[in-house]
C-alpha cells in the first residue's frame, strides 16, 4: 500500500500504463499481473466508491475475454483480486465461488499456501453467512494453518496466518478453552513481533499490530506473561519496544503500561 494519495496516483498510472503496454505486445500474463496489482493495492486503500468497484470489474472482464484461456487457467493473483472486488462489492455468493475458483488455480499450479489462502477467504465468508458450524469453522482453520506454517518465509502468507490464529484464539477462548486460546493467540505474537523487527515499525504501528493477541493471551490467562515462545533475540526486541530492563523476566505491567501508551 502506497503513502499519500500522490503516491497511489504515481503508481496508479504506472500500472495502468504497464497494463496496456503488456496487452498491446501479447503479454498476457503480465498484463492480468498488472491489473491484479492495481486492483490489490485499491482494495487496500479505506474507500472505495461503487462506480471504481463496477470499472474495475468491467476491465476484469474485458480481460477475461481477451485473455487465452491457458494464461487466465494458471493466474492465481488475478482471480483472486476479483474475488476480492465480489466480496468489496458485497456480491457475497460471487466472491465465494470466485475464492473457490481461485484455490482451484492455485492447486492445479502446485501453490498450496495460496490455495490455502483463498479457501481460508472461502471459509470466512461461509462463517459470515452463517453457513457453517462453529466445530467444522476452526477445523477449517486448523487444516490452513498448518499449511501455512510450512511457508512462513512469505509475507503474505505470514500476514495472513497472525489474522487466523487471532480468530482461532478468539473462538477458543469463547469457548472456554483458555490455555488452547493462549497458545494460538501467543504464535500470532511472534508472527507479528518478527514482521515488527524488519519493518521498523513506529511505537503507535507496533501497539497496533501487538494489541489484539496480547489482549487475548491477558485475557486468557493474566498470571503468565507472554515469552515462552520468543527466542532469545526476539524477546530481547519486545522489552525493548515496552521499555521493559532487558535482564528481566517480561511482566504484565510493563506491557500494560506501553499498551496504554505510556510506556516506552
Amino acid at each position: 500500500m502506497f503513502g499519500d494519495e500522490r503516491d497511489w496516483t504515481r503508481a496508479r498510472e504506472d500500472l495502468q500504463s504497464a497494463l496496456s503496454l503488456y496487452e498491446a505486445s501479447g503479454q498476457y500474463d503480465r498484463a492480468l499481473e498488472s491489473h491484479a496489482n492495481l486492483v490489490s493495492h485499491r482494495l487496500d486503500r479505506d474507500i472505495v466508491a461503487p462506480d471504481e468497484l463496477a470499472s474495475l470489474l468491467e476491465e476484469m472482464q474485458r480481460l477475461e475475454h481477451r485473455v487465452p484461456p491457458e494464461i487466465l487457467e494458471r493466474s492465481f493473483f488475478f482471480v483472486y483480486q476479483k474475488a476480492r472486488l465480489f466480496e468489496k462489492a458485497t456480491w457475497l455468493e460471487e466472491a465465494r465461488r470466485t475464492f473457490a475458483a481461485a484455490a482451484e488455480v492455485a492447486r492445479l499450479t502446485e501453490s498450496p499456501h495460496r490455495a490455502a489462502l483463498a479457501r481460508w477467504r472461502v471459509l470466512r465468508l461461509r462463517k459470515q453467512d452463517n453457513d457453517i458450524s462453529e466445530h467444522d469453522y476452526l477445523h477449517g482453520l486448523d487444516g490452513i494453518a498448518t499449511v501455512l506454517r510450512r511457508f512462513t518465509g512469505d509475507a503474505w502468507s505470514t500476514n495472513a496466518l497472525a489474522i487466523l490464529l487471532i480468530d482461532v484464539a478468539r473462538l477458543r477462548l469463547n469457548r472456554g478453552e483458555k490455555m488452547e486460546g493462549w497458545t494460538a493467540a501467543e504464535e500470532a505474537l511472534v508472527f507479528r513481533l518478527r514482521r515488527l523487527q524488519g519493518d521498523s515499525a513506529t511505537s503507535e504501528m507496533s501497539r497496533s499490530r501487538l494489541r489484539e493477541p496480547l489482549e487475548i493471551m491477558r485475557k486468557a490467562n493474566p498470571d503468565i506473561a507472554p515469552g515462552s515462545r520468543l527466542s532469545t533475540e526476539l524477546g530481547r526486541f519486545f522489552k525493548q519496544l515496552v521499555g521493559q530492563p532487558p535482564y528481566a523476566a517480561l511482566d504484565w505491567g510493563y506491557i500494560d503500561r506501553w499498551l496504554a501508551g505510556s510506556g516506552a
